[in-house]
């Protein structure tokens, strides 16, 4: 295979050969909703090369770009849904018939084993950026099919198996679905400890499943608090006495914390406990130490900001208003904090930007703009893909109306 710089570029293509080309992108970018400039800067090249006038020199470039193994890194960038990919499969397929001379169906792209890797893969990572709608159809995908390729002595597929997994368990658990979660959950810890070894990828995979079991515990109204604790420990404690990945260490401190808040409200059997409370402040704390000092030059950016939100929403159901103010005022006017939002993509952390905004009518008790906001966040379509945090702006929103702050900050928190 030659290498890019040694891409012959002035090849020209014949002007039919390069209106089938035109065509086959225009059908792509209608089929995908991915305009022509986007997809350029996605397949690393200018606008300008993919006119009908450049295209005709330009064609060997994009063959290249579109080979095999960089198609899921071109369906990241532009975060294709499965659908979406297929729609790239089959313009990879016209231009290498119209580049090369020779026909191939776009199910030749596709090959069990490593179509399945490669796509849970690709759902795991636009997972992590916030792109939860393409992100579930090729978690869904590939935990199908990885069902049908386990395999005990494969740990790469081990390994994606539990990834995918994990990101599914996070899914359901904010679609209201934590019972299918949990059964979920008990196939991934099967034959989860023996695959415990030196392998700090593997390891890595385990305590990220620790971690969204965890989440699934959290969001599960019969699951008491203490197995939130116990699964979120077991995540965070892996990850550090192995030094891990920090940033799931964070994260898992952050899911620890808010289990320690949920029960020191106390329960049916319980009364309030003011050392869960304490214990949850302090965890957070923990999880900002492990981040470091805050910068938008390091990696863990995103994670302190989430670690931020999280202390903003303990501070709101707790009743804390000034600590609510204080809080809101260190982080957000830094300037790095604001270029970030304003940069960002992220949906899923817009979601929680908005929902997390609650938290000052929720501390001061202002249960009129609580039912308000509450309303406008129940009814915004940007809010509907995160269902868990639709039916507690809708609990909240009953609440405020029955005049019920405790009920409101019990939604607000769980």
């Amino acid at each position: 295979m030659p290498k890019r710089g040694d891409v012959e570029r002035s090849r020209e293509l014949a002007p039919e050969a390069v209106a089938e080309l035109g065509r086959a992108l225009d059908r792509f970018c209608e089929a995908t909703g991915r305009s022509r400039r986007r997809f350029a800067s996605a397949v690393r090249l200018s606008p300008a090369d993919l006119s009908p006038s450049h295209l005709q020199e330009r064609a060997l470039l994009l063959f290249w770009s579109l080979r095999r193994g960089e198609l899921p890194r071109i369906a990241f960038r532009l975060a294709l849904d499965q659908p979406g990919l297929r729609a790239l499969e089959a313009l990879a397929a016209t231009v290498m018939e119209a580049v090369a001379g020779y026909p191939i169906s776009p199910e030749a792209w596709r090959e069990g084993r490593r179509e399945t890797l490669d796509a849970g893969m690709l759902g795991v990572e636009l997972f992590d950026q916030g792109h939860w709608g393409p992100a579930v159809s090729h978690l869904r995908y590939a935990w199908e099919r990885l069902e049908t390729l386990s395999d005990p002595a494969d740990t790469s597929i081990w390994m994606v198996r539990q990834r995918v997994g994990a990101q599914l368990l996070n899914w359901l658990a904010y679609q209201n679905e934590a019972g299918t979660a949990l059964r979920i959950a008990r196939r991934l810890l099967e034959g989860g400890e023996a695959n415990r070894s030196g392998n700090r990828a593997g390891l890595n995979a385990l305590a990220l499943t620790y971690k969204s079991i965890a989440v699934v515990c959290g969001h599960h109204p019969l699951t008491h608090p203490r197995t939130a604790i116990r699964h979120a420990r077991a995540a965070s404690r892996l990850l550090a006495e192995q030094e891990l990945d920090r940033l799931c260490q964070a994260a898992a401190l952050r899911d620890e914390a808010k289990a320690h808040l949920l029960w020191s409200r106390g329960g049916r059997e319980e009364g309030p406990s003011p050392e869960r409370r304490e214990a949850a402040f302090a965890t957070v704390e923990k999880a900002e130490a492990v981040l470091g000092p805050p910068s938008a030059e390091t990696d863990a950016a995103f994670e302190w900001l989430q670690t931020r939100l999280t202390r903003l929403q303990f501070l709101g159901a707790t009743g804390d208003a000034e600590g609510v103010d204080r809080v809101r005022a260190e982080t957000f006017t830094r300037p790095w904090v604001c270029a970030l939002l304003e940069g960002s993509e992220n949906a899923a952390l817009a979601s929680r930007l908005a929902f997390v905004a609650l938290a000052a009518p929720v501390a001061s008790g202002d249960l009129d703009q609580v039912a308000y906001a509450a309303r406008r966040f129940r009814t915004d379509p940007r809010s509907q893909p995160y269902a868990d945090r639709v039916r507690r702006a809708a609990e909240m929103e009953r609440a405020a109306a029955e005049r019920d702050a405790d009920g409101v900050r019990q939604a607000f928190l769980r």
